[in-house]
């Protein structure tokens, strides 16, 4: 858990171990209906909320809560699983099970240039070859480091 926020004066209680996170709030009188789960998946924030009404004393009570953690790379948000037993909610979420890289290497794949059957061939006399091409053995290259990308010089282009 990388951050909490919210106004929650219920009673919380996070462990965390190497398999598992998991969140215990008292919400006493909550039922499971009562309770909001949600998690958005771009900022990776699983918010707690809901609302409860009670009698006690001959006494109405009612109580919201929100609460909101930020949850850290490591954790299975497509495995977080929650339930809830005599008030208290208990939300689990477990941690990938290997260490997942934050750097992912792309390949890179090389497409072969295919040669028309036709290039060199005359027909009636006339080079089927791209005319208006120039002859590239009489080109000078100039030498470049292509580890360096001149972003100037690709504006121009």
């Amino acid at each position: 858990i990388l951050a909490q926020s919210g106004a929650a004066k219920n009673a919380l209680g996070i462990m965390q171990d190497d398999k598992q996170i998991q969140i215990t709030v008292d919400a006493q009188g909550a039922k499971a209906s009562d309770i909001n789960l949600q998690l958005e998946e771009d900022d990776r924030r699983l918010t707690i909320s809901g609302e409860t009404k009670r009698e006690e004393g001959g006494v109405s009570l009612h109580s919201r809560f929100e609460r909101s953690f930020t949850l850290s790379r490591d954790i299975d948000t497509s495995q977080i699983s929650a339930q809830t037993d005599n008030g208290v909610l208990t939300v689990t979420a477990p941690k990938y099970e290997e260490v997942r890289e934050s750097i992912r290497r792309i390949n890179i794949e090389e497409n072969e240039k295919i040669e028309s059957e036709n290039v060199g061939k005359k027909e009636g006399g006339v080079d089927v070859s791209s005319s208006h091409e120039e002859d590239d053995s009489q080109k000078v290259k100039p030498k470049v480091d292509e580890s360096v990308i001149d972003l100037d010089d690709a504006k121009q282009e």
